[in-house]
């Protein structure tokens, strides 16, 4: 590694964890659902402490490049809204499922 550039050896180092934490999933996986933990709640656990692991690492690191202009805040809280939500209708109509509305 000594004739690498800076640049090489962070990527080398980011492949080698992010490696190392993939491969600790499944187990870690297995280990919550034989505590009878639900599906759905390790997903979202996992989301959310994935969000709370990133949002440290800007606050340490890239403290000023979290600034964001009230216009593109409004632009990303839209776009998370409208791709929050097609996930579910694209399951629902591929499945075949059609709403039935009472008479």
């Amino acid at each position: 590694m000594t004739n690498l550039s800076r640049e090489q050896r962070k990527g080398i180092i980011s492949t080698v964890a992010a490696s190392f934490f993939l491969g600790w999933a499944p187990i870690l996986g297995k280990l919550a659902y034989q505590g009878g933990v639900a599906p759905f709640t390790l997903a979202a656990f996992r989301t959310a402490a994935a969000a709370a692991l990133i949002w440290l690492a800007f606050l340490i690191l890239w403290r000023r490049e979290i600034a964001i202009s009230w216009r593109g805040l409004v632009g990303c809280i839209s776009v998370g809204r409208s791709t929050a939500s097609a996930p579910c209708s694209t399951t629902l109509a591929s499945s075949g499922w059609t709403p039935r509305w009472p008479r």
